[in-house]
């Protein structure tokens, strides 16, 4: 899951890198979609738990002007 997540955080990056040389560039929107997060998160070790959150967060945070 996390490697999944890592690969939209980079396409949010590459898409940051497009908006800033056209700011009115329109990406098709990716769609993510997690069914039963926290299942998810249960009986994994700390560290790939706080890794899956903090890629969540940023997706969240960086992703709406890039239509992710």
């Amino acid at each position: 899951m996390n490697e999944n997540l890592s690969h939209c955080l980079q396409v949010i990056q590459q898409r940051q890198t497009i908006l800033y040389d056209d700011p009115d560039y329109q990406f098709d929107h990716l769609t993510i979609v997690i069914d039963e997060v926290l299942a998810l998160a249960e009986g994994v070790n700390k560290t790939i738990k706080d890794a899956f959150f903090s890629l969540l967060s940023q997706i969240a945070l960086l992703g709406r002007a890039t239509k992710v």
